[in-house]
């Protein structure tokens, strides 16, 4: 297509030809480029919202005017000021600005975390608001979890002792200690056993897994991240 005064003025009579409503910022520049001329068209939306295109209503949503992602709630910024004066008289919002903090307080009165707000995207403004926290609750279930654990650590270490015992195979504490970890956690790391317990070394570790892999004991099964562990054992 060429890009010739006709086409430029074709372009250009979309700002007015009615179908946008309130009418746009709109510019028109031919550019020339070594592939041939570019039709460049730089449009900037009313901020009398809400825009119409062909009978059909947009409401853009997100941060405006002042308000940024850095300033969030504190700074605030109104699309149309009229409208927004209109609805604070008529109590249909509250003072401008306090809603966030207040939704906060009720929030926190109500045990529930705080709100998280997603204020960086550019067309959309998420809140996400969570389940009340039992504090009480959750103390309690994370120690039967860890009882638990700790009662399926001591039954998979006597399973592993007793079929090692019967292949003839002596294994150190340490080296019981990762096959354990590894097949409660087959997906967990290196790094992750070792910073299970303040006492594991690095060296120590690296050293140990290399002598249980020798023995086929213990095997890596895919990548670093996506891998897992596998202990070679039936119990």
């Amino acid at each position: 297509m060429k890009v010739d005064d006709a086409l430029m003025k074709r372009i250009s009579g979309i700002r007015s030809d009615g179908n946008i409503l309130p009418l746009p910022v709109m510019n028109t520049e031919k550019v020339q480029t070594d592939e041939g001329d570019v039709l460049v068209v730089e449009v900037t939306p009313s901020f009398d919202t809400p825009v119409r295109y062909r009978g059909r209503t947009f409401i853009r949503i997100g941060l405006y005017g002042q308000a940024r992602p850095e300033n969030f709630p504190h700074v605030n910024d109104y699309r149309n000021s009229v409208v927004a004066e209109m609805m604070k008289n008529l109590n249909y919002v509250n003072m401008f600005n306090h809603g966030i903090g207040e939704v906060q307080d009720l929030l926190k009165e109500n045990q529930s975390p705080a709100a998280e707000f997603n204020v960086g995207l550019v067309t959309a403004f998420s809140a996400i608001v969570r389940e009340p926290v039992d504090t009480e609750t959750i103390q309690k279930e994370s120690e039967t979890m860890q009882k638990t654990m700790q009662k399926d650590a001591k039954t998979i270490q006597k399973a592993i002792q007793k079929a090692l015992e019967e292949r003839g195979i002596n294994i150190t504490d340490l080296q019981m200690d990762i096959l354990v970890f590894f097949y409660l956690h087959p997906t967990a790391t290196r790094n992750d056993y070792i910073s299970s317990d303040d006492n594991i070394s690095e060296g120590g570790t690296k050293s140990n897994i290399a002598r249980l892999q020798n023995l086929e004991l213990l095997k890596r099964k895919g990548g670093k991240k996506t891998g897992e562990w596998i202990v070679d054992i039936d119990i």
